[in-house]
């Protein structure tokens, strides 16, 4: 957002219960925040409805607490670590109303740069 760009995943076509390959991921490199803990770090993820001809629809959009699994400056958050797995299934909403769940996996990957988590 802003000058950096938004991750996406591939588009699955005429599909009710899209369902990604497992090698597909998106990865996210964050900086460290001043050698403390990201504890309030959430992900945005928003679920769009593509359109070729129009405007795309929002399904719903959900927040995942990343705070809760990165590791910040080598320290463990709530029993974090490195290459552990957090599955996660979340509701998606849309103007307060549940359009759906999305399901997936987060997985913490320190990073070559050093200081950093993906």
């Amino acid at each position: 957002v802003g000058d950096v760009a938004v991750p996406r995943t591939s588009v699955l076509k005429n599909t009710l219960d899209p369902r990604w390959p497992a090698d597909e991921a998106i990865t996210l490199e964050l900086p460290p925040r001043g050698h403390g803990l990201h504890r309030g770090l959430h992900c945005a993820l928003v679920c769009v409805d593509y359109d070729m001809h129009s405007a795309d629809d929002v399904i719903g959009s959900c927040a995942l607490p990343l705070g809760r699994w990165l590791l910040d400056a080598g320290a463990p958050l709530a029993g974090a670590r490195s290459g552990a797995r957090h599955e996660f299934d979340e509701v998606l909403l849309h103007n307060g109303r549940k359009h759906g769940r999305l399901r997936g996996v987060v997985e913490v990957v320190p990073s070559v740069f050093g200081g950093t988590s993906k």
